[in-house]
């Protein structure tokens, strides 16, 4: 007896496989919000290699060292928050049994931005960092269970595949100071990077839990909840524009010079330009609603 039960769930999920299988066509469009993600985080732009946060704003005065001041506002962001869609081809093995393989794309990413300002009196900085996902694609072989029915509960797990995931840096720096001869202020520096990052492709986990509902015999909707877990490391960056007090200094920079490598570990000798990688966050928590198409 204490054998029946599993040979009864056994027998649920493997009876009539033949005329079970099924290949589906699946398409839905959603929204990904941040979940979890850094705050703080090394950027590294031209010679400003320092620890920026990852997202937020920061504010410090220290014109008089006896009243100085700071504030500051973190965030915690992710490089594939926003409107995602999703094409899915999958093929039920059974009634309640199948796979698929999904390619998620981010169609719309937010936008993670750093500001850092600081007065000592004479002289003033504002420091600006955006950077921002370009078309992050995410390819997720999975493994499906589902209940079948007209109301059918369904939930899906598998690895998460970047197989694109570059993002777009835009630093820009100004620096005004302070003249106590001519009580003025005059701009006395301004710089402009735009930097591209491509990251170690590092596979993750995704997953979903959701309902779909046949309102007629050839359409099936379905809606979802799913869930991101995917951290990259930078894995080398190339400079694409730098612009020093309103000049294109780009053709002063060897070619050698514009790609940046980054590493786990490594020694750095002479000009070599190499330096750590760190973390980016692409884990997210979205809702998803969309359409399945049954093609056999």
């Amino acid at each position: 007896m204490k054998y029946l039960l599993p040979l009864l769930i056994v027998f649920t999920f493997i009876q009539k496989p033949a005329t079970a299988q099924s290949v589906y066509f699946r398409g839905g469009l959603g929204y990904a919000f941040s979940q979890g993600g850094l705050i703080y985080s090394p950027i590294y732009s031209s010679g400003f290699r320092r620890l920026y946060m990852g997202t937020g704003s920061y504010n410090s005065n220290t014109a008089d060292p006896n009243n100085s001041s700071e504030n500051f506002n973190l965030k915690k962001g992710s490089m594939t928050q926003g409107v995602r869609g999703t094409l899915a081809i999958g093929l039920m093995l059974t009634d309640h049994i199948g796979v698929e393989i999904a390619t998620d794309l981010g169609l719309t990413t937010q936008k993670q931005e750093t500001s850092l300002n600081d007065n000592d009196g004479q002289v003033t900085t504002s420091l600006n960092v955006v950077q921002q996902a370009d078309l992050p694609i995410t390819v997720s072989p999975s493994l499906v269970l589902q209940t079948g029915g007209k109301i059918n509960v369904y939930a899906r797990g598998g690895l998460a595949i970047p197989v694109k995931a570059t993002i777009v840096e835009n630093f820009d720096y100004i620096e005004d100071t302070y003249n106590p001869a001519t009580q003025q202020t005059v701009r006395t520096g301004t710089l402009s990077i735009e930097e591209e990052y491509r990251m170690r492709l590092t596979p993750g986990f995704t997953g979903a839990m959701g309902v779909q509902f046949k309102p007629v015999k050839k359409l099936t909707v379905f809606a979802e909840v799913n869930i991101l877990s995917m951290t990259l490391y930078y894995k080398e960056s190339e400079l694409v524009s730098v612009v020093q007090d309103g000049v294109n200094v780009m053709s002063a920079i060897s070619p050698s010079q514009r790609t940046t490598k980054y590493e786990f570990d490594g020694y750095v000798n002479g000009t070599e330009n190499v330096s750590p990688t760190t973390q980016i966050p692409f884990s997210n928590v979205g809702i998803t609603a969309g359409v399945v198409l049954k093609l056999k």
